[in-house]
């Protein structure tokens, strides 16, 4: 099972509204894996 670190995470939406969110990092190896849930105001900002 992969480490997996949660992180909190500050994205603005194209309108200029901040979100701030919880965020799975996901460690494979010598990277780290952005892991946002689908759908999410998160992953529609970034």
């Amino acid at each position: 099972m992969p480490l997996i670190t949660e992180t909190i995470l500050t994205t603005t939406s194209a309108t200029g509204e901040t979100h701030v969110a919880p965020l799975g990092l996901i460690a494979e190896g010598d990277r780290w894996v952005v892991a946002p849930f689908a759908p999410s105001r998160t992953l529609d900002n970034l």
